[in-house]
């Protein structure tokens, strides 16, 4: 439970970041990162799940670079932040909740305030909004 908190910790400090700035600080990633890792080592998550988090964040990074950015960079490596913590099936559940709340989210720009495809918007809070409900659902006595 200590690696799903810190996960929800660091997706809600880069959530503010992302929505103020558009982007995330290469150095606070790092220290996130060097964090992460330290929790994830201390709360013995083994290494072949950390690997298996890791690889879904590389794969989320090469899409990033061969889309032009349409996924940032940032959000690609806080996904092997958060592949770390979370293992692959965590990170995979994490993305796909993320994805489905973005998407209704895209739903409502369009069809309620008439906002154009293009429009963008931050990712990450999305993310940590997932993760509060992996954590509810966990606490629930869903299978997480």
């Amino acid at each position: 439970m200590g690696s799903m908190l810190v996960t929800l910790g660091i997706l809600g400090w880069f959530s503010i970041q992302d929505l103020k700035r558009k982007s995330l600080s290469v150095l606070e990633l790092s220290i996130a990162l060097v964090a992460g890792t330290i929790v994830a080592v201390c709360s013995r998550i083994s290494g072949v799940s950390m690997l298996s988090g890791i690889l879904f964040g590389a794969v989320i990074y090469v899409i990033s670079c061969c889309s032009r950015e349409q996924i940032g960079k940032g959000d690609a490596i806080l996904f092997i932040i958060t592949g770390i913590l979370l293992g692959g099936r965590g990170n995979l559940e994490l993305f796909f909740i993320a994805l489905v709340l973005a998407a209704v989210y895209a739903a409502w720009l369009l069809l309620v305030r008439h906002v154009g495809r293009k429009k963008t918007f931050a990712f990450v809070p999305f993310l940590a909004a997932a993760q509060l409900i992996r954590i509810c659902l966990q606490q629930m006595g869903g299978k997480l």
